[in-house]
This record gives structure tokens, C-alpha cells and sequence, in this order.
């Protein structure tokens, strides 16, 4: 257990207080933000560089991936799992471990948050979509729609967590996180 917490506590989920034990890290809105921010930008430079890299035997396993998603209507571990594979295609055509380990990362540190949108029939809805919108541009070998929908599909993560957490900061946040992109681009 102790090893455990360790590992959790490395990966930033878990805030051990001395006398008083580990406690999940509770994440503000800003840093919300700011995880995503992070991870959209990594993801984008992950899609640039996978993009020549993805042939049609990785598009086939993300259509595979695809479907088995779509026809499970539970929410458990394997659709998590699942989910996380299809994206890690991308991450392994990037031919960066660093790059993609640092992905994983972020996304470890959204978990709390980031299950909601596995129980949510409507956000599970948008995943799916821009899953087939991820395959439909390689498909048609359209490099801008792939990086723009890459991009999209961290952003309504975070439009969805950030109104679901919390509704009275979203706006301005989604506000904010609008403006810190355009500023780097």
C-alpha cells in the first residue's frame, strides 16, 4: 500500500500530510485549466509529428478500438483502457516516449476529473465522434483537419469538466485558455 501511495503520490493524485495521511489531490479550475492547456499543446505537437507516421494498419486498429468502444455500453475499466489505446496509437506514430509519457502524465494528473466524461451518454458521444473524425481525415489524408480536431477533442474535455466542476469560473477560464492558444499561434 505504502508503495502504492508512493506511486500516486510521484504522479501528483495523491497529497500525503504528515499525521494525517494521503489524501487525493484536489485540483482547482485554473490548474484544471492549465493541465489542459499543457496536454493540448503536447497533443498537437504529438499529431504533427505522427501524421506521416500513421499507415493504414494504424488506422484500422483505431477503427477496431472505435468500434469496440461503440458497442459496449459500460463504463468500466476496459473502456477506459480502451480509450487510452486508441489515443496511444498517435502517441507511438510520434516516435517520442518522452513526448508521450508527459501526455500520460497530464492525463494522470485530470483523473478524478477526466472519468466523469466515461459516464456522461452525451460526452461519451463527443469522444466518439471526434474519434471518427481523428479516422476520417486519415482517411482522407487531411493533415489540418487532424490537427484541428486533435486540439478540439482536448478542448471539449475541458469545456465539459471545467462546466460540470465548476459552472460560475468556466466561461472565463474557457475564456482564458481561448486566448493563452491563439497567443502561442
Amino acid at each position: 500500500i505504502r508503495e502504492s501511495l508512493r506511486i500516486l503520490e510521484d504522479r501528483g493524485s495523491v497529497v500525503n500530510h504528515s499525521n494525517k495521511g494521503a489524501m487525493v489531490n484536489d485540483l482547482s479550475a485554473k490548474e484544471i485549466r492549465d493541465i489542459f492547456f499543457l496536454r493540448s499543446r503536447l497533443e498537437r505537437i504529438a499529431s504533427i509529428l505522427a501524421y506521416d507516421h500513421l499507415y493504414q494498419t494504424n488506422i484500422r486498429e483505431m477503427e477496431n478500438l472505435q468500434k469496440s468502444l461503440r458497442k459496449s455500453d459500460r463504463i468500466d475499466f476496459e473502456a477506459v483502457k480502451t480509450h487510452e489505446e486508441f489515443h496511444e496509437i498517435i502517441y507511438r506514430a510520434a516516435g517520442n516516449e518522452v513526448l508521450a509519457k508527459e501526455i500520460k502524465r497530464l492525463i494522470v494528473l485530470s483523473g478524478p476529473i477526466r472519468y466523469r466524461a466515461y459516464i456522461s451518454p452525451s460526452r461519451r458521444n463527443i469522444t466518439l465522434g471526434g474519434h471518427d473524425e481523428l479516422i476520417n481525415a486519415l482517411r482522407d489524408k487531411d493533415r489540418q483537419t487532424f490537427l484541428e480536431v486533435s486540439h478540439n477533442h482536448v478542448f471539449e474535455s475541458l469545456k465539459f469538466y471545467l462546466r460540470s466542476f465548476y459552472p460560475i469560473d468556466a466561461e472565463k477560464l474557457i475564456d482564458e485558455y481561448e486566448q493563452m492558444v491563439a497567443s502561442i499561434f
